[in-house]
């Protein structure tokens, strides 16, 4: 099994990639997957994300994909993301040229060759192909992101660039995964695996994004984040799966109300809970969040051991002891815990299940 988180560089899924990377904690069953947004993870950052990646690989043995985020929807965002997203959907090459900051390290990436969903079938191939010979020349192994809907008319070109050294990332975005008009597409993949001997990954984005904290029920599963790709990859014949780590893939909108809550993953039941504020104050998160989850039975699901070495676990219990100054009272830092629990857990799950 391989799991791909898919991390955007923010200032939180950033601290989750240097933390993950720094204690070895990805192993050999996890790659992430870095999706550039913008040029510095804080504006006032001296060194671009890139740099920042290039110095956490040099010191660390550890492989990434390097994606950029495809969209020309920016409206409501910061106007650093818009700027870079524009040059990266808009300029021909400039993305290869950003990731040519990356050739030091070029053995540790794998630079993902994604593309705008509104590009034409001959667009799609023509980039598809383009980008794989110049990439090619500097790095040894390639990914190629494909969204589900245009698949089948990429196969020709697949056949062409597709080797043992090769990701194929089949992007199902937030359709349903078992849902039959994908049928031709998991057959198409299985025989391009079987035919390459590449590595065949299905990505999904199963937390809708417009589900917010103020309509998350307090202590319960949530329905609306269907996990079940963890176990379906399997049957469809893939390598393994990815996703965005219990949180929603869209851009953060400017503004938005205090609403606390903390997601915390159950791998027995394969679902998120739930565990939501009882007013709109960050004290919330140390008075009421924590100690709800560390007293309910789906954080009893996991060892000692467990609640020791996870990021996210160790977080929640600084937060829930009393003389520790670490107090928690911010949503991004939850998101950070969600996150950490989650591929932790993910990695725990792929050790026991590996064949």
């Amino acid at each position: 099994m391989l799991y791909i988180p898919i991390l955007k560089n923010r200032t939180v899924e950033m601290n989750v990639l240097e933390e993950f990377t720094k204690k070895k904690l990805w192993g050999p069953y996890i790659i992430p997957l870095i999706e550039l947004v913008q040029e510095k993870t804080k504006t006032n950052a001296k060194n671009t994300s890139l740099d920042e990646i290039k110095e956490l690989l040099k010191e660390n043995h550890q492989q990434l994909f390097i994606d950029f985020f495809r969209s020309t929807k920016l409206n409501n965002t910061q106007k650093s993301i818009q700027e870079y997203l524009n040059k990266v959907n808009r300029q021909s090459g400039f993305y290869i040229t950003e990731l040519m900051q990356l050739q030091e390290v070029s053995e540790q990436v794998v630079p993902v060759i994604s593309y705008l969903p509104e590009l034409s079938t001959a667009e799609i191939n023509n980039k598809l192909k383009n980008d794989f010979y110049q990439l090619h020349q500097h790095f040894i192994k390639i990914a190629l992101r494909i969204q589900a809907s245009t698949f089948l008319d990429c196969i020709p070109v697949l056949e062409n660039l597709l080797d043992k050294n090769s990701y194929l990332l089949i992007d199902i975005g937030t359709a349903p995964y078992s849902n039959p008009v994908f049928k031709p597409v998991w057959n198409a993949a299985e025989n391009l695996k079987k035919e390459k001997n590449c590595t065949t990954i299905v990505l999904n984005d199963n937390r809708p994004s417009n589900l917010y904290n103020k309509d998350l029920k307090d202590k319960s599963p949530i329905p609306e984040i269907d996990n079940g790709l963890r176990d379906y990859y399997l049957q469809i014949h893939c390598d393994g799966f990815g996703d965005y780590a219990g949180i929603t893939s869209s851009l953060p909108t400017n503004g938005g109300r205090i609403s606390p809550a903390g997601i915390y993953y159950s791998k027995d039941n394969n679902c998120f809970i739930s565990f939501v504020g009882r007013a709109a104050q960050l004290s919330e998160f140390s008075e009421y969040i924590a100690p709800s989850i560390v007293e309910s039975k789906y954080w009893n699901e996991f060892s000692v051991n467990h609640h020791k070495f996870c990021p996210g676990c160790q977080k929640i219990e600084k937060i829930t002891t009393p003389t520790d100054p670490y107090t928690g009272k911010s949503q991004a830092i939850w998101k950070g815990i969600t996150m950490s629990h989650y591929i932790y857990t993910i990695n725990e799950y792929a050790k026991e299940n590996s064949h």
